[in-house]
């Protein structure tokens, strides 16, 4: 099962992202954004992170950049709600296709 861990804020939107993504097979952890101490993460248990990021609020931001910073390589993607969850769906298997090969 491949795993995913979602930073976000923990919007009913970003729950229901995950609730999605669990009924596709994935086992998927919520990191809220406000909360995020990166340097205590152990990544090596995940497949891919993702990074709920909102425009108007600058601790998605800065959990995007302290994200990147401390892990360069991790595959990751940034996700902002206006583009659907069919679309994340679909990068999602696109990643972990693409690092699958790697």
């Amino acid at each position: 099962m491949k795993k995913i861990l979602i930073v976000c804020r923990g919007s009913r939107e970003e729950k229901t992202i995950s609730s999605e993504l669990k009924a596709d097979g994935y086992d998927v952890q919520l990191i809220g954004v406000e909360k995020h101490d990166f340097n205590s993460l152990d990544l090596s248990r995940f497949n891919l992170a993702i990074i709920s990021l909102h425009p108007d609020i600058s601790a998605t931001w800065n959990a995007y950049l302290d994200f990147r910073q401390q892990f360069p390589g991790f595959p990751a993607l940034v996700y902002m709600g206006h583009h659907g969850v069919d679309r994340l769906k679909s990068a999602i298997k696109n990643v972990l296709i693409k690092n699958k090969h790697h």
